[in-house]
C-alpha cells in the first residue's frame, strides 16, 4: 500500500499523521519529541515513528524553518524513509494550506516561536522578520508566564491568585533565581497554564492585553488589515 506520512514539528512535539495515497484516509498519527532547527544537531532529530515501507511521499514542516536547514533537514528524513519524495517547509505553510488554501488570509502560529504572514491565496507576501522570544512572541505561553509572574511580583493579583502561583512556583525570590539560573523560556511559558485558575477578570485582562499587543505588532504594520473586535473565551 502507497503512502503519503505528513509532520507538523515543533520545538516540543512532532505530530505525525499517515495517509494512504489513493483515498486521502487517515491510517495512524503519531506523536513524538519536536525538533528545532536553530538549536538542535542531527542527533536530536525526532524518529516519526513509522516504518519505512510503503512510504512514497513525506511532507514535514517545521517552525522556524529557513531555506538555509533544508539539506540538513531532508539529510536526516533521507535516512529514516530513503525511498520517499520529501518535501520541507514551515509550520506557517502549514497553517495555510490547510486552513486557507486559495483564499486571502492572515495566518498566524501563536506560540513560543510564533510568526504570521499573509498569504494571498498561492504564497507568502511581505515577510515579517521575527526576532524570537526575548523581544516578541507576544501572547505565548512565555509571554504569558512574564505577565503573570510580573503581577505576582508587583502585588496585583488577589489573594486566592497569589496563593495559587505560589502554590505552583514557590517564593518569588525563588522562581526569579530559578529563571536566571536555568531555561528561562521553558520556565516561564510552564507558567502559564497557571492563567486558568485565575478570576475571569484577572484572566481576560491578561489575554486581551498580551493579544492586543500581539495584533498592534503583527497585523496593523499590514496594509490588508482591518479592525476586528477581539472576544476571547
Amino acid at each position: 500500500m502507497s503512502c503519503i506520512l505528513i509532520s507538523d514539528c515543533g520545538a516540543t512535539t512532532c505530530q505525525s499523521a499517515l495517509l494512504e495515497t489513493s483515498s486521502g484516509k487517515l491510517i495512524k498519527m503519531s506523536t513524538t519529541s519536536g525538533y528545532n532547527p536553530h538549536a538542535s544537531v542531527h542527533t536530536d532529530f525526532p524518529k516519526l515513528g513509522f516504518e519505512k515501507e510503503g512510504i512514497q511521499e513525506v511532507y514535514f514542516f517545521v517552525s522556524g524553518y529557513k531555506s538555509t536547514f533544508q539539506e540538513s533537514i531532508h539529510k536526516q528524513l533521507s535516512l529514516q524513509y530513503p525511498a520517499a519524495r520529501i518535501e520541507i517547509n514551515s509550520d506557517l505553510k502549514a497553517a495555510a494550506l490547510s486552513l486557507s488554501p486559495h483564499e486571502p488570509s492572515f495566518i498566524h502560529v501563536i506560540g513560543t516561536g510564533s510568526a504570521v504572514n499573509f498569504w494571498d491565496g498561492t504564497s507568502f507576501t511581505n515577510p515579517k522578520i521575527n526576532l524570537g522570544y526575548l523581544w516578541e512572541d507576544y501572547a505565548s505561553g512565555y509571554d504569558i508566564g512574564k505577565a503573570i509572574t510580573r503581577l505576582w511580583a508587583e502585588g496585583k493579583l488577589t489573594n486566592d491568585e497569589n496563593k495559587t502561583v505560589k502554590d505552583h512556583l514557590g517564593s518569588i525570590e525563588t522562581f526569579v533565581q530559578k529563571v536566571y539560573k536555568g531555561n528561562s523560556k521553558q520556565l516561564l511559558a510552564q507558567a502559564s497554564p497557571i492563567i486558568n485558575s485565575f478570576s475571569k477578570f484577572t484572566k481576560e485582562k491578561i489575554i486581551n492585553e498580551r493579544l492586543e499587543l500581539y495584533f498592534s505588532k503583527n497585523i496593523d504594520i499590514f496594509e490588508h488589515h482591518c479592525a476586528v473586535d477581539l472576544v476571547t473565551q
